[in-house]
């Protein structure tokens, strides 16, 4: 399976690839998650326009979070990164 991506408007990008469905900076509107894929959500700062908590609730269960250290709305389960840090 060769990777596809979507751009939802603004800065709202998918990356599908073969396991895995990627999802950056989600903040507006709604996304069909596929069943059969593990769900990665990354937010590269926390800007209105990048970012937006909704995602906690609409993402999968299971999805895994890895936002920017600066996003203030702390939680457990989430990994935070900082610039020019690896993860």
């Amino acid at each position: 399976m060769k990777s596809t991506i979507c751009h939802y408007g603004h800065s709202t990008l998918t990356l599908m690839t073969e396991k895995t469905f990627f999802i950056f900076d989600w903040y507006q509107g709604d996304i069909s998650f596929p069943k059969d894929k593990k769900v990665v959500l990354i937010a590269t700062h926390g800007h209105g326009d990048h970012f937006d908590p909704m995602i906690f609730e609409k993402a999968p269960q299971d999805a895994i979070f890895i936002l920017s250290d600066d996003i203030e709305k702390k939680r457990e389960g989430v990994h935070w990164i900082r610039p020019d840090e690896n993860y």
